[in-house]
């Protein structure tokens, strides 16, 4: 009940999974998701399954090991512990991981998927990259290598042609270019899956989703993409002639403060008055939460200082919602990345010192995202598109 992928461009992994973990029979228990709170209570009776919380299906064993799992969270948990202590022991292939862990009886690891990446190699001979999979299925797709596992898997491979005609290769890449292509179809599909799980909430009912995680190499090491803003964009056609574009003003903000993920969401309602841009945005609700990976408990952490991070981000995901046209995974996602924090947009705190206690956000955009999207949406439409308001 998952969905984890590694999504390669000549030899270079970049990897994508869930963190939503579920269980047969209805439940009671309040349960938060980033999308949507008290996930339980808005399932269907008839589904017969709950959802039991969130934690980290992508796991960074070492700066030389990564690996996502997807199935029994008993298993994985018991694999994963196995793998480290190998790990620990001098184990620097999948050959010797593996060979230890075929001594596990097949009982106990018949309900689970791996996929990751082995760096191995020092600077005389260069970094090389062994890749391996465990019950997990192999597809080709768009001129990338794609593996996947899980009940999001098909979802993922269904929408991935949409992706790659948004970010088209071009003849022979570079290592640099196929990377740069590798992280953007990551990003991407991120986008598209927290957007739609925001809008619609079908993955739910396949059990995978939650939160997804981004996980590609970085000078050597692996480590997860943080400082990302998610952000959904409705499209609404308006007498046969036209869309007009809504920015719906709740936002996910996804970061990592060492090895826990940090979800911070933003719901906001209009001040009274008109709706036009730079209009105050009243705070409904501002929740956080915090999610450890597999083998970490919150005990082992000690929280008693954590400053929550803010709303500025290296990275932007905008989610394009097409509510006329077919309501698939794919639709339209925009995605803005700059290393130094330049982002075309913001979210801005009113002042907190303010004696009347008001609790305001400020939203605004450069003119090139409002450009960059409605030329998005009417290249796909073929219709005029004008971007109108922000609201629900």
């Amino acid at each position: 009940m998952t969905m984890i992928a590694r999504i390669m461009k000549d030899g270079i992994p970049i990897y994508l999974g869930d963190m939503l973990v579920s269980k047969d029979g209805v439940t009671d228990n309040q349960v938060d998701i980033p999308a949507a709170s008290n996930i339980n209570a808005k399932l269907p009776q008839s589904v017969g399954r709950s959802v039991t919380g969130l934690t980290q299906k992508i796991n960074i064993i070492s700066d030389k090991l990564i690996i996502a799992w997807a199935g029994s969270l008993l298993q994985a948990r018991m694999l994963m512990r196995e793998i480290l202590s190998v790990v620990n022991a001098g184990a620097s292939t999948w050959q010797e991981i593996g060979h230890e862990l075929q001594k596990i009886d097949v009982s106990d690891r018949d309900n689970v998927s791996l996929i990751g990446t082995i760096i191995f190699g020092d600077g005389n001979s260069g970094m090389n990259l062994q890749h391996f999979q465990y019950c997990a299925e192999e597809w080709s797709s768009g001129g990338a290598e794609i593996v996947a596992a899980g009940t999001g898997a098909n979802d993922l491979i269904e929408m991935f042609p949409q992706l790659v005609s948004a970010v088209p290769l071009s003849g022979c890449l570079t290592a640099e270019q196929s990377y740069l292509w590798g992280v953007q179809i990551g990003l991407s599909a991120a986008g598209a899956l927290v957007g739609h799980e925001s809008m619609t909430g079908r993955n739910i009912l396949d059990w995978w989703g939650g939160a997804i995680e981004v996980a590609f190499l970085n000078n050597g090491r692996f480590e997860k993409l943080s400082n990302v803003l998610h952000t959904t964009w409705r499209v609404l056609r308006k007498d046969g002639a036209k869309y007009e574009v809504r920015l719906v003003p709740k936002f996910i903000k996804y970061d990592y403060v060492g090895d826990v993920f940090v979800a911070q969401t933003l719901d906001l309602t209009v001040q009274s008055g008109d709706e036009n841009m730079g209009q105050y945005f009243h705070v409904n609700e501002h929740a956080l939460r915090l999610y450890t990976p597999l083998l970490k408990g919150r005990r082992q952490y000690d929280f008693s200082g954590f400053v929550p991070p803010d709303f500025s981000h290296k990275t932007l995901c905008c989610f394009i919602f097409v509510e006329q046209e077919e309501p698939n995974l794919g639709n339209l996602v925009r995605v803005y990345h700059n290393p130094d924090g330049d982002s075309p947009f913001r979210l801005l705190k009113s002042d907190l010192n303010d004696p009347q206690g008001r609790n305001e956000i400020v939203i605004g955009f450069h003119e090139r995202l409002k450009a960059d999207i409605e030329g998005a949406i009417k290249s796909a439409t073929g219709l005029p598109v004008e971007l109108c308001q922000i609201g629900p």
